[in-house]
């Protein structure tokens, strides 16, 4: 343990002295979207996982980013490791782009903890639209391109990811290479990303799970620019959940949830409504996020077992 833990690290620490900009997106509701920054999460559930996610950032704000996910993950117990894709679209004002990274982890069983190993190659397509609207005529501008232009880049993210019944915890890092996309005059950001949660009841809420979750997230070229998410929820009779969640200088958020157990696994929606905090209050009406998984858990099938009667042959 201590050994795969002294490694894990060691190349975590060369990661970052090694470390301009596009930044990933983030969900407010980012226990949906591990996976997207996170390569290690693939295969963490019991069975198949996948995730849908949309959100609309500052409503109101002319070009505010529009963002979609689609995570799948699924573990393969028989080596010992997982596997996932991750796709991811962005589109803010006249710039769009599609992240697609397929995902593996290793995993090392340790009793009932597991410590996985993840590593993620990110395929990424840019565009830059020709449909600016602007009061000058564009023309005397030469930084506004004309007829548009796209660009194609591909990077590594790779993450560390820890789950210990009721904890869990992980340190990633995204856009290692900080691939420069010319033709777009893009420059991304090594970013790190630091996760944690922990769920419990209280004496007096038995038909309550609480559940207190972080991440951190900071470009290593600019760590004074962090952001910091911390949440609380409550799970009521394993159904209902209402939560909040709080970004350090933007939002402050409720959430709402609903989950449902069925004969194969488990279904769950969520909605968040972010309410900014930042000088960007005066210019939007907020940020609306939906969010829905499902967890497929296989069920064993037993064979039949065929009696035979020697006085019926």
């Amino acid at each position: 343990m201590r050994f795969y833990s002294g490694i894990a690290f060691f190349c975590f620490y060369f990661v970052l002295l090694s470390g301009t900009c596009q930044l990933a997106p983030q969900f407010t509701q980012y226990f949906f979207d591990q996976l997207s920054f996170n390569p290690a999460v693939a295969g963490s559930e019991a069975g198949f996982s996948g995730s849908l996610l949309y959100r609309q950032q500052w409503v109101g704000f002319n070009g505010g980013p529009l963002t979609g996910a689609i995570n799948l993950h699924q573990p393969l117990n028989q080596l010992n490791s997982g596997i996932g894709l991750s796709i991811q679209s962005d589109q803010i004002g006249n710039f769009r782009t599609i992240n697609v990274a397929p995902c593996y982890a290793y995993k090392l069983q340790l009793g009932l903890k597991s410590l996985q190993f993840g590593f993620s190659p990110v395929f990424s397509s840019y565009a830059i639209q020709d449909n600016w609207q602007a009061v000058d005529d564009r023309n005397l501008d030469p930084s506004i391109p004309l007829g548009g232009k796209n660009g194609f880049g591909i990077d590594f993210n790779t993450g560390i990811y820890l789950k210990a019944g009721k904890y869990y915890g992980g340190i990633s890092v995204v856009n290692l290479i900080t691939s420069k996309i010319k033709n777009v005059n893009q420059q991304l950001s090594t970013t790190m990303f630091a996760q944690a949660g922990y769920q419990f009841k209280l004496p007096f809420s038995e038909v309550i799970d609480w559940t207190v979750g972080t991440l951190y997230r900071s470009p290593l070229s600019n760590l004074s620019t962090a952001q910091i998410d911390l949440s609380l929820t409550a799970l009521i009779k394993e159904n209902f959940g209402l939560g909040v969640n709080y970004r350090n200088g933007d939002s402050f958020s409720p959430i709402i949830s609903y989950q449902k157990y069925t004969s194969s696994g488990k279904i769950k929606i969520g909605y968040a409504f972010d309410y900014t905090i930042s000088e960007l209050t005066k210019a939007n009406s907020g940020s609306h996020e939906i969010a829905v998984s499902y967890l497929y858990i296989p069920t064993k099938m037993v064979e039949k077992e065929r009696y035979k009667n020697v006085r019926f042959l």
